[in-house]
């Protein structure tokens, strides 16, 4: 370990073949990564839950930051197409009740989700 002091916070259901990869408090501001692969060919609902974990958004408008790769799962980067997988990224406007959030995890697709 690094010294940084982890703590079991994140609590995510899902159905079988989604893999919760790991989770991590990034520094003393509260900033949460969690990071995702769906290894089914199907979407995933699931619902996920952060204990202890106040965004700093403004009211109304929770935002999480989201990064994603995805590609045939055959395919790599090579000198001549540099960029055949590339990471996509776009933000969440989540809706969190009863301290849940609902995401849906797109097939053979890793996701990495910042909240803040």
């Amino acid at each position: 370990m690094d010294g940084t002091k982890r703590r079991d916070f994140l609590k995510a259901t899902a159905i079988p073949g989604v893999l919760l990869a790991d989770e991590a408090p990034t520094d003393a501001g509260g900033v949460i990564l969690m990071q995702v692969v769906n290894l089914e060919n199907f979407e995933v609902k699931t619902r996920i839950s952060i204990d202890d974990f106040a965004p700093g958004f403004a009211p109304g408008k929770p935002i999480a930051s989201v990064t994603q790769i995805s590609g045939d799962l055959e395919l790599e980067n090579t000198l001549e197409e540099p960029e055949k997988i590339t990471p996509r990224k776009s933000t969440w406007n989540y809706k969190m009740k009863d301290g849940l959030m609902t995401y849906t995890f797109p097939p053979y697709l890793f996701t990495i989700l910042r909240f803040e």
